[in-house]
């Protein structure tokens, strides 16, 4: 169908970004924290009884210091040159109850920890905080976009005019190559700013009143995914604008032989970013037929929209009573919640393109009103009958109440290309119930044997499965008989059986496939764990687990799934001038899965006679491995004694992941589709190898020299180098094609992290009274 040159671009978020106020708030709440806590702490300083410890150092970066996953979370100035500091100070006049607490950690002005807390020992605490820190996806990603961190992202006319007239997919890659070579470089980064505050008030007792506020800016951007159809998928910018604000208030009772809680909090969500329109790449103007969401340049629409997450409330209440009762010194406490979740934003436009037909079709209401009701109540007794058991009794019931109504669209447009008919999302609620007894024995001295059993029971409305029961059985034994070691064994066993119904031929699904989460399973989780101190030099700990879940009863879906992790750490001091320590940790997971490829009224359908067996040639199994082995070391030594002494430690970390494929090999399809031997996959599928191999080295070597009994400085290096394998990075550019140079459905901003190394050197003065 043909289209005509778009209008003027759909209506953006009318709603101002908030970038100037937040700003301003910021540097509000700053400038409130920094006179609060200078204060305070100064005034304190007057006083007898005062410790405080400053440092102030500088580092120096060399190699790949410029490197995003070097700098994942920190709010980094991309500078050679770094400046940190370190204060604290605690405050008590001698004399009185009143005491103060102040706490600075800052890294090159940007990276900052901002803490106080000030009060009167049984009367009141008051603390105040503030917290920057960053995280960095990428740097220099190159992108044809303008417009980042806005939720309005485009590129020019002239290049979309250009793309769209290419005469094929590789003559579009010759087209598009150029402008993505000379195309803008950006970060992607974001900053989290959080503003906290609480007052604890103590006075009253046995009562207790309390208060928290808590404010969280969030703004930048990250990569994120467009898409206009299966043949044409982009990555673009997603603006980060929003701040969460939290306030809770509680009331509690504490008087023997009684305790009492009642909590109430409130949270608000606000994203000034409800949305993000982007242009398509490859069309300038809009069009649309049967095929338009499996094409590029040849159909579909000029531009996307995709949703990002909503404003939205959450407010809770909840109580807890616990008090002894005059029977085998048994205590009871029981426990009640109640959440409120609701979002009533306007619904996006059913789609982008002009060339629909219909076009603006009609939403089914103007908002969602979505809301989600919470019921919690949990009951436990904890009793002793006699003097070496111990019981525990608990009953839980767990209610998630989705009432937000069903809207169906009555022309639902897949990618913004093509009317697929209409659709009717349903949402999900549960009531789980869970009801447990544990028993305890002393068998010995300082020897424990704990059994217990556990049965859930959960039914679900819109679930995948209509009910769910799960039996689980526990065993463990503790110990410290031994004044030298201590040990714990446990075992647990569980069973879980789903009523999980096939699925019929309107789900689109394999009618035997079914979802880990609320599928039948057996599993089994065992652990062992050790603490040997044969002197008192040596320090040794041992921890081993094992895990597996079996899906027995799924033909299809997730089959199984283990895990095995061993840990071993040791601390010796070899004498008063040296220790020395060490760990290793290895873990192994290991899942199979089984599916197949099919496509409604053709080879592999299970809805067809032909092809309605479980066994098909066109089944396939994929088996995922993933195996880590961590190593340290570690070693503390004093050179001169209590005057100059050198601390080196070491780790280094080496991930595997493998995925390896299997599939019978049938004949390859044609029509008619009448030979169940036909095979959708009709070849054995590549094995993965190399997914996310990562090695991970960091030396760190410190030398500490105390120059008096207040003053001390450290010079300081460390060695860190991160690399990955991976089959993304084989041959990886940000126009993806196809062996013979066709454009294979990407247009990425290049964002998968950079292998570094980098050298850095530090030196720190510390003053400390």
């Amino acid at each position: 169908m043909a289209a005509t040159i778009r209008p003027a671009r759909p209506l953006r978020d009318k709603r101002p970004s908030g970038k100037g106020e937040k700003h301003m708030k910021r540097w509000a709440y700053f400038f409130c924290i920094c006179v609060l806590l200078v204060l305070p702490a100064a005034r304190g300083m007057a006083a007898d009884d005062v410790s405080w410890k400053a440092s102030v150092g500088m580092e120096y970066f060399g190699g790949d210091e410029d490197n995003a996953k070097f700098n994942e979370y920190r709010y980094q100035t991309n500078s050679d040159f770094g400046v940190f500091t370190n204060i604290n100070l605690y405050s008590a006049p001698e004399g009185s109850n009143l005491y103060r607490k102040f706490l600075l950690n800052a890294r090159t002005q940007e990276d900052l920890d901002l803490r106080l807390q000030q009060g009167s020992f049984g009367v009141y605490r008051f603390n105040l905080k503030f917290n920057r820190m960053g995280h960095n996806f990428a740097y220099d990603a190159p992108t044809l976009y303008s417009g980042n961190g806005t939720d309005v992202l485009t590129i020019p006319d002239a290049v979309q005019t250009d793309l769209q007239s290419s005469t094929s997919t590789t003559n579009l890659v010759s087209r598009l190559t150029p402008y993505v070579d000379a195309a803008k470089a950006i970060d992607l980064s974001l900053k989290r700013d959080t503003f906290a505050t609480g007052l604890e008030w103590m006075a009253m007792d046995p009562f207790t009143f309390g208060f928290d506020f808590s404010h969280e800016d969030r703004d930048g951007g990250r990569p994120f995914g467009g898409t206009f159809g299966f043949g044409n998928a982009v990555e673009i910018p997603e603006p980060i604008d929003y701040t969460t604000t939290d306030y809770k208030m509680k009331a509690e009772y504490a008087a023997k032989p009684y305790y009492a809680n009642l909590n109430y909090g409130h949270s608000t969500f606000n994203n000034h970013d409800l949305s993000v329109l982007y242009d398509n790449p490859f069309r300038i103007t809009d069009s649309t037929s049967a095929s338009a969401y499996s094409l590029n340049y040849a159909g579909g629409p000029s531009t996307g929209r995709t949703s990002l997450p909503p404003d939205n409330t959450y407010d809770s209440i909840n109580a807890t009573l616990s008090t002894l009762l005059p029977m085998y010194n048994t205590r009871m406490t029981a426990n009640i919640a109640y959440g409120y979740s609701k979002q009533d934003d306007d619904l996006m436009p059913v789609t982008t393109n002009t060339a629909v037909a219909g076009y603006p079709l009609p939403l089914p209401a103007n908002s969602v009103d979505a809301q989600v009701n919470n019921r919690l109540y949990d009951l436990t007794l904890t009793s002793r009958p006699m003097e070496k058991l111990d019981v525990k009794v608990r009953y839980k019931y767990d209610q998630h109440n989705n009432k937000t109504d069903e809207l169906t669209i009555a022309n639902y447009v897949r990618t913004d290309a093509t009317i697929e008919g209409s659709s009717t999302p349903t949402y999900v609620s549960y009531i789980k119930r869970i009801a447990e007894l544990e028993l305890a024995y002393e068998l010995m001295d300082r020897t424990t044997l704990t059994v217990g059993y556990e049965k859930e029971t959960n039914s679900f409305s819109n679930g995948s499965a209509d009910s769910e029961d799960e039996d689980i059985y526990k065993i463990s034994l503790n110990s410290r008989a031994l004044d030298w070691a201590t040990g714990r064994l446990s075992l647990e066993y569980f069973k879980k059986d789903s009523d999980y119904p096939d699925y019929t031929a309107a789900n689109a699904e394999l009618p035997w496939m079914r979802k880990f989460y609320a599928a039948s399973k057996d599993g089994l989780k065992a652990s062992a764990a050790a603490t040997l101190m044969p002197n008192d030099k040596l320090n040794v700990n041992l921890e081993l687990s094992y895990g597996k879940d079996d899906y027995k009863d799924s033909e299809f879906g997730l089959q199984d799934d283990r895990n095995y992790t061993g840990t071993v750490d040791a601390d010796y001091e070899v004498n008063k001038r040296l220790t020395l320590n060490a760990f290793y940790t290895y873990e192994n997971q290991k899942s199979m899965q089984r599916s197949r490829q099919w496509t409604p009224s053709s080879a592999g359908d299970p809805y067809s006679a032909t092809f309605s067996d479980v066994s098909d040639p066109s089944n396939w199994t994929l088996e995922v491995t993933d195996i880590v082995n961590t190593i340290g070391l570690g070693a503390e030594v004093g050179i001169i004694e209590d005057l100059l002494d050198l601390d080196l430690d070491g780790t280094y970390s080496k991930s595997n992941s493998k995925a390896d494929f299997g599939s019978a090999v049938g004949i390859a399809p044609a029509s008619p589709y009448s030979n169940p031997n036909m095979d959708n996959n009709a070849f054995v599928p590549l094995d993965f190898g190399n997914i996310d191999d990562t090695r991970m080295l960091t030396v760190n070597t410190r030398l500490n020299y105390k120059l008096s009994k207040a003053w001390s400085t450290t010079l300081g290096y460390q060695y860190q180098r991160w690399a990955i394998d991976d089959y993304q990075y084989d041959g990886y550019t940000p126009i993806m094609v196809t062996g013979s140079g066709a454009y294979n459905a990407l247009l990425s901003m290049d964002t998968l992290y950079k292998p570094y190394k980098v050298n850095t050197v530090y030196v720190t003065a510390t003053y400390s009274f």
